[in-house]
């Protein structure tokens, strides 16, 4: 009896002592790391600012490879969400993009639901001089009470600056790598996985003075039977080339909407093109059609220096709507090469 009188005394103590640590210790808390990342500023924002890029170079992914994250709203825009979901390493949250200052700031409000429950902020601060970006990752937390108290056996700058340190590095590795690249081929080539697309198209050889016309009339045509059959759009319109000859000044090329839902063409003018999946690299050029060929030859020399064989066909994805944008600078068209 004595001795769980002692027990309960001894218990009692410790609670005691950690509800007055609880009191004393403080709830909030701040870690922030820099690095010097030798890119123009744009490249490094883009980076920081779109969660998929992000999540090539954030430190979390490494504790768990199968972790699933979601987007929620348009990417790289204030309200856009991140949903993760992961193993006991990385647990489950969200965060947010609430403000964003271009090339300047960005900040994100965090939610925590797993192992704990908690909301914080991040953000990251850049700032461009001469050809470097001194940017900075920030994080502030709280630890409600009484579980403050445990920040005396736990050094949250230390825990979490180790994760920023390592991220930054790698962030500063792919800007530098991505800035390189721009200024050997004059564009950024991506290379990923082509996940398979399914396109309602009308497919034929023609003159390349032909092609204006043929894209006109057929993008109307497929775009009015989508709207009479109520087919599900899965893109913007795109041009599938299978061959590009510039001595006939011939091309057998494909004028095709990308669709879900059907596995045959509602209509016999017309054909369900399916693509499925394969690596594959991709451009994003600006600008009018007329120049596009600085990078298809950006891709054949990346190519080259890859020594990876081109596939066809090549797809063009036109973004840009040429009849509600004039400035042609802002003309955006996606280039896709499939390659093995």
């Amino acid at each position: 009896m004595k001795t769980l009188k002692i027990i309960g005394i001894i218990i009692i103590v410790l609670i005691v002592i950690f509800l007055l640590l609880g009191i004393i210790m403080p709830k909030a808390y701040h870690v922030e790391r820099s690095a010097s990342i030798n890119a123009p500023v744009g490249i490094v924002f883009d980076q920081v600012k779109y969660f998929k890029n992000s999540s090539t170079w954030a430190p979390w992914n490494a504790y768990d490879t199968n972790m699933v994250t979601t987007i929620e709203g348009e990417d790289g825009t204030v309200g856009a969400i991140s949903r993760w979901k992961g193993n006991k390493n990385v647990g489950s949250g969200s965060q947010e993009i609430v403000t964003i200052e271009e090339n300047k700031r960005i900040d994100f409000k965090m939610i925590f639901l797993e192992p704990f429950e908690s909301e914080s902020m991040a953000y990251f601060d850049l700032i461009q001089e001469n050809n470097t970006v001194n940017i900075t990752w920030g994080f502030d937390g709280v630890n409600k009470f009484p579980w403050n108290a445990l920040s005396i056996f736990m050094d949250m700058d230390k825990m979490l600056g180790a994760d920023f340190e390592k991220g930054l590095n790698d962030l500063k590795v792919k800007c530098e790598g991505i800035n390189a690249q721009i200024e050997k081929y004059g564009f950024q080539i991506s290379e990923f996985n082509f996940e398979g697309k399914a396109y309602l198209a009308k497919k034929k050889s023609l003159k390349f003075d032909e092609m204006h016309n043929f894209f006109a009339t057929n993008y109307a045509a497929i775009g009015q039977l989508i709207k009479e059959k109520g087919i599900e759009m899965d893109g913007y319109p795109v041009g599938l080339y299978y061959s590009w000859d510039m001595e006939k000044m011939i091309s057998e090329l494909a004028v095709a909407m990308p669709v879900k839902g059907i596995t045959e063409s509602p209509s016999p003018d017309f054909e369900l093109i399916t693509l499925g999946k394969n690596k594959a690299l991709k451009i994003k050029f600006y600008g009018d059609y007329e120049k596009i060929g600085d990078a298809h030859m950006a891709m054949d020399a990346y190519m080259k220096d890859n020594n990876l064989k081109q596939l066809v066909p090549v797809i063009e994805i036109y973004v840009t709507d040429p009849m509600t944008e004039p400035d042609t600078s802002k003309w955006l068209t996606k280039l896709i090469y499939f390659v093995e």
